[in-house]
């Protein structure tokens, strides 16, 4: 997948993913960043390439399922597992669910602005 330097602090590189580039959908990259218009995500990657430069993305099939696990399976488990803890404590089924959604946003909160590593940049 392509994507712009907008940013480049040492290995911290906020880039803009170019939608509609290879395998864009299928990533789930930018779920993790800025989805307004421009896909913004933040990485830790070494690379010779400055600011304004286009790169090419690239990660592992690992790092890829990692992603997968991490976007949907595991805020998943956490909403069904805070539901059935908030039950088994006493609460009503209405306060449980709550608790659910309460706990999803803050996990996608903390995992937000958090830099992707192990993922590969090279420049174009």
């Amino acid at each position: 997948m392509n994507a712009e330097i907008l940013q480049k602090n040492g290995s911290i590189i906020k880039l803009k993913i170019i939608k509609g580039s290879d395998n864009c959908s299928k990533c789930g990259l930018c779920f993790l960043g800025n989805k307004k218009n421009n896909c913004t995500i933040t990485v830790n990657a070494n690379t010779d390439a400055c600011k304004g430069d286009m790169v090419k993305i690239n990660y592992s099939e690992g790092r890829g399922i990692l992603i997968a696990f991490l976007l949907f399976l595991l805020p998943i488990l956490i909403f069904i597992l805070l539901i059935k803890l908030s039950i088994n404590a006493g609460y009503s089924e209405i306060l449980s669910f709550l608790m659910g959604i309460a706990g999803l946003l803050l996990y996608f909160f903390i995992i937000k602005d958090k830099n992707l590593r192990g993922i590969e940049i090279t420049k174009e």
